[in-house]
């Protein structure tokens, strides 16, 4: 069987920016530099991504509650208990919808990334690590009781990795054999969305990294271009990648709890596939497209050329942003998303169509940026 190949659309760039101007919602743009835009109003009524959904008044208030232990190989095993809500990843980055949605981990103040399910391995380095966990909306809003996030917090001593610790050459399965199935989607905000299918095979996070190898339990391990990425303890993992432009090849193994791949008569018991990302055409909006180019440069947590800025109604404005700090921009209003950081300056395109004065801000640190003064 061949492997699926998946493409990014990057072309569409110009037309979805016509069609945000006619206010469509949940339109997907990719920046002039490759980084991913957003666009589109949330089917609650327009809610904002990080200004948060109030769900203090669900028939189920959300609850979450997390317990973190050190691995005995490394890092940090999280567990994720939830009421009140159900992890809908097949939903990640879409609209809201009352009751769905998924968790943000936090290390230290600093985004880890997305749980899709109860169980996350942190790959941290060792010593003391504040985690923290809240819950989201499809969309990445954060929900809000009372106007206050449903997240919890603990403090845990991540170990030192043992002196020697190696896999095992290969736990060879009982028949049957378990399978397992692979299928890589981009996320329509940013990185992908892996999703694994297996059969006759149990995941068992509260046993990773012992000596307990029971045949038909484990935990798999997700590798792309041949570099390990992460463990998966469920069916669910989404990988924040900036791929480049070309093939890159995403390889699921299934692994017992010592972490030695499972065999299927000597041979590893995986499934790849082959996702391509396409360059940005050359084509592709600019800011030597826009009207108006405005340049701001955030730099230990300080705003260069931030401020109000005005803007006629009509032309179309390049933010061009450079970061020392990974995180998202969020152009109020307009709903336009896109990730930044170190690696180079992120360029959003703004179709000015709608009048008033509308915020730009870091998403995660909320860091207030400028203001667009439309009229």
């Amino acid at each position: 069987m061949g492997r699926p190949t998946f493409r990014r659309a990057a072309a569409v760039l110009a037309a979805a920016l016509l069609v945000a101007a006619c206010g469509d919602d949940d339109t997907t743009t990719t920046t002039a530099d490759g980084a991913v835009a957003e666009q589109g109003e949330m089917a609650d009524g327009g809610h904002s991504h990080g200004e948060g959904i109030e769900v203090g008044d669900a028939d189920e208030i959300p609850t979450v509650a997390i317990t973190a232990t050190p691995d005995a190989k490394s890092g940090i095993n999280l567990q994720v208990q939830t009421t009140g809500i159900t992890f809908a990843p097949e939903h990640a980055s879409s609209e809201h919808v009352l009751g769905e949605g998924h968790a943000h981990v936090y290390v230290d103040g600093e985004k880890y990334g997305r749980l899709y399910g109860e169980w996350m391995h942190l790959d941290v380095e060792a010593g003391e690590h504040e985690i923290r966990v809240d819950l989201n909306a499809n969309d990445h809003s954060p929900l809000l009781v009372d106007g206050e996030p449903v997240d919890d917090v603990v403090t845990v001593e991540a170990p030192e990795p043992p002196s020697g610790h190696g896999h095992a050459e290969g736990f060879e399965a009982d028949a049957p054999h378990p399978t397992v199935a692979l299928t890589v989607t981009e996320d329509p905000k940013s990185g992908w969305n892996v999703h694994v299918e297996t059969t006759d095979y149990t995941f068992a996070p509260e046993k990773a990294s012992t000596m307990e190898t029971t045949s038909g339990e484990g935990h798999a391990h997700l590798y792309v271009d041949g570099r390990k990425i992460a463990r998966m303890y469920g069916e669910w993992l989404h990988v924040d990648e900036d791929l480049a432009p070309g093939d890159h090849e995403f390889r699921v193994e299934l692994s017992a709890n010592d972490h030695s791949p499972y065999l299927a008569d000597g041979a590893p018991i995986e499934a790849v596939q082959t996702v391509t990302v396409e360059g940005v055409p050359e084509d592709a909006p600019s800011a030597d497209d826009a009207d108006q180019v405005i340049e701001v440069e955030i730099a230990n947590d300080s705003v260069d050329n931030g401020g109000r800025h005005e803007v006629s109604v009509g032309d179309t404005v390049a933010l061009v942003i450079t970061s020392d700090v990974d995180d998202d921009i969020h152009v109020h209003g307009y709903d336009l998303y896109a990730d930044i950081g170190p690696s180079g300056p992120a360029t959003v395109l703004v179709e000015a169509t709608m009048p008033g004065v509308w915020e730009v801000e870091l998403h995660d640190s909320g860091l207030f940026l400028l203001e667009l003064a439309v009229s």
